[in-house]
């Protein structure tokens, strides 16, 4: 028995030699897409640590600057 390779779309399996070829290039693109969000959210994930990171650092750096009040 070989094993066939298939896609799900909306519940139902497909197997993916009996689909046309703008059909495999169309499921390519969406899992290339999901690729690339993934990607992207783990890059979003490392610039937000950054962030609180570098505020994290900056909130430290002010600690003992003496606060500058207005005269009223």
């Amino acid at each position: 028995m070989t094993d066939t390779e298939t896609v799900t779309i909306d519940g139902t399996n497909y197997a993916i030699e009996d689909l046309t070829d703008k059909t495999q290039y169309v499921i390519s693109q969406i899992q290339e897409i999901q690729e690339l969000l993934n990607k992207k959210r783990r890059e979003v994930d490392r610039l937000a640590m950054s962030l609180d990171a570098f505020n994290a650092v900056l909130k430290k750096e002010v600690e003992d600057v003496p606060v500058e009040v207005e005269n009223e």
